[in-house]
């Protein structure tokens, strides 16, 4: 919301002096005044005072101006003097205040069929959601709003639903589909009758996702239009005023700055340059936030022509604007473009300290970040809960305990791994420790997303089935209710195996050795491990099990963990091999026992054979699971004075062999 600060900054230019005497004269009139002209005066005041940076004082005047129009029953003027509110709640961050008055405005809005200002409400509350990560909760919002105005045929709060759309996917990463939502706003927009200011912030915002997927022809493409957009708006007196000069205002810096970010990404430095200067000009007049969002491209500019110098300079400058300033990413930038220059100027000792910072900085606001969606997540869960608490009151508890272990042992894991991670790059040089900080950042973002979808899709289905079996309307047989428990409890189980082979992950990290007390054959350790898999029961998949082992041959182990890494190769193989063949072979070779779990599914290329038991490693993105099985396996077995490899020799689909000492 770059603009609405803009905005704000603008208005502390406005001396109080100057205020108060158009104020004192537009209270003299008052008494003079009837009906919309009257109103429009206590909108004045209200205007001028929100120029004076007095929130008493707007407060005050904001009152009187709702007051008026409700004193009136003029309901047009009152659902402005309402929306005006709610921006005085959103421009001060009075959260609690815009949650709570939402419903009731939206309320009155609807009931009077007042769609702008209800749509602009509706979007004000979902984009102060995502401003404070709020991205789950405020894309439900949009949804909601999206279906809304779609039910209506209002276009307009339509486009407001896909920029708020736009935004949460951007915080979430989602640059694809933040780039289709922009665009089918700014379409939405551009075919109004009266084209909404909002349409500027989407220009923006859009083509700062168009950047970050470095799509720079788009990028100039857009800011033409961009430009044709801002002229014919300011020729209509939507924005700007008439003594204000166009080519110094804010909405042409941010321009400038997209277009000139377009064309350093194209090699176009000397096009870049110039308008950076022209954007450095205006932002000397506006300040702020706009200054920052300047210097920051001009950093960059530097940086390309290699002019380090004069980018630690604007570095330097950039640094003091954000002094004051609640802006974690604007700060991690600034950072990183310093140990960029640090590192281009010989400096590696400083730079590599900038980089240790950066890094300790990241971690703590990912940390930070996952806890409140952690968070988020919870209480959107807490919210559907309470709807059919009475029907499905074991399965709800079920659910959220299963939940807060997995989210909880998401947490341990994940810091446990980076703590690991972090020890291990303390005395390497700074190459390696950037490189080593990269891989951590991936391997953070697919296990976040492999267990997302791990949790999430069991629980859709959960919560679906819990809906249907609840719904009072809905007359099911008997077979349908059972078909929907046994889905219930598939799904239940699926959750729970996922917790289990996240403690064994957890377990095999610690590398401690496994007591091996028990005595016994290789026949009934096979026998134990095929009931427990249940792999009998899938009439799917033909099972064969071959002893080639005497019965009086006996191993010394744990049983209770054999049986565990044996049960979890029968379980791949099971995964990679839903209609086909799967055999368990028990021999002795070269004074080993040797257990081969076989099946008829896709195999292994021979580079990946090592690959594999490493940790959250899935050759096919699309397949169950987080990658961690063979993992485990391989963790229990060596513990177990062990080894299980791939046999890289068998082509015929895929074999994992168990060798322990007879």
């Amino acid at each position: 919301m770059r603009f609405y600060i803009c905005m704000i900054l603008l208005t502390l230019t406005f001396g109080y002096a100057k205020a108060d005497k158009k104020s004192d004269s537009i209270r003299r009139l008052l008494p003079t005044l009837k009906g919309e002209k009257r109103i429009d005066a206590y909108y004045r005041l209200y205007d001028i005072s929100s120029r004076c940076n007095n929130q008493k004082e707007e407060r005050r005047c904001l009152q009187d101006y709702l007051n008026e129009t409700i004193k009136q029953h003029n309901i047009e003027y009152e659902a402005k003097a309402r929306y005006d509110l709610m921006c005085y709640y959103y421009n001060y961050s009075l959260k609690d205040s815009l949650i709570d008055k939402t419903p009731e405005e939206l309320a009155f809005m609807h009931d009077n069929k007042c769609w702008e200002q209800y749509y602009q409400t509706w979007s004000l509350l979902i984009i102060m959601y995502i401003i404070n990560e709020k991205n789950n909760t405020g894309l439900r919002q949009e949804k909601l709003m999206y279906e809304d105005a779609t039910k209506r045929k209002n276009k307009y709060g339509v486009a407001l639903a896909l920029y708020g759309m736009g935004m949460a996917y951007d915080n979430l990463s989602f640059t694809s589909e933040a780039k289709k939502a922009y665009l089918r706003c700014i379409n939405i927009m551009n075919h109004l009758n009266k084209i909404p200011t909002e349409i500027l912030e989407v220009y923006s915002y859009y083509c700062d996702v168009l950047k970050k997927d470095k799509e720079y022809g788009k990028m100039i493409s857009t800011t033409d239009t961009w430009m044709q957009t801002m002229q014919k708006l300011f020729k209509d007196g939507q924005i700007g005023n008439n003594d204000e000069n166009f080519e110094n205002s804010f909405w042409v810096c941010y321009y400038r700055v997209s277009r000139a970010q377009a064309e350093l990404g194209l090699g176009h430095i000397k096009e870049a340059e110039v308008l950076l200067n022209k954007a450095n000009k205006c932002a000397q007049i506006e300040r702020g936030m706009v200054q920052t969002y300047v210097y920051e491209t001009i950093i960059e500019l530097y940086i390309k022509k290699k002019n380090y110098p004069k980018a630690l300079a604007y570095i330097e400058e950039e640094t003091k604007l954000f002094k004051g300033m609640n802006d974690m990413p604007g700060v991690l930038r600034i950072l990183e473009n310093k140990a960029q220059v640090m590192e281009a100027l010989h400096q590696y000792k400083e730079s590599s300290l900038m980089y240790k910072t950066l890094y300790l900085k990241q971690d703590s606001i990912n940390e930070k970040d996952a806890k409140n969606q952690l968070n988020e997540l919870n209480t959107l869960f807490k919210l559907d809960e309470i709807k059919m608490q009475h029907q499905l009151s074991r399965n709800r508890y079920a659910i959220i305990f299963s939940i807060s272990i997995i989210l909880a042992l998401i947490v341990f894991i994940f810091y446990r791994h980076l703590m690991t991670h972090r020890l291990k790059q303390k005395n390497e040089q700074l190459t390696i420790a950037r490189d080593q900080a990269q891989e951590s950042l991936r391997m953070k973002s697919d296990f976040i997303k492999n267990i997302s979808h791990e949790i999430r899709t069991p629980l859709n289905i959960l919560c679906g089935f819990t809906q249907i079996i609840s719904d009072p309307t809905l007359k099911m047989s008997d077979e349908e209710l059972q078909a929907a428990n046994s889905q219930i409890i598939t799904n239940t189980d699926r959750i729970t195996l996922l917790i289990n082979t996240m403690l064994e992950l957890s377990e095999c990290s610690s590398n401690n050795v496994i007591e091996r007390n028990d005595k016994i054959s290789c026949k009934m350790l096979c026998s134990i491990s095929i009931e427990r898999s249940k792999i009998l029961s899938d009439k799917d998949i033909e099972f064969e099990y071959i002893n080639d082992i005497n019965p009086d041959v006996d191993i010394i182990t744990n049983r209770t963990y054999a049986t565990r890494a044996i049960r979890l190769l029968i379980h791949n193989a099971i995964k990679f091999t839903p209609h086909g063949k799967i055999i368990l072979h028990s021999y002795i070779e070269d004074n080993k026992l040797n257990i081969a779990v076989t099946d008829n599914g896709p195999s292994i290329p021979p580079e990946e054979a090592e690959h594999i038991f490493e940790e959250f490693v899935q050759l096919n993105d699309y397949s169950e699971g987080v990658g961690i099985g063979l993992t485990v396996c391989r963790s229990i077995i060596r513990r177990l004075g062990g080894n299980v490899v791939l046999d890289t020799e068998f082509k015929d689909g895929c074999r994992f062999i168990i060798t322990f000492p007879v």
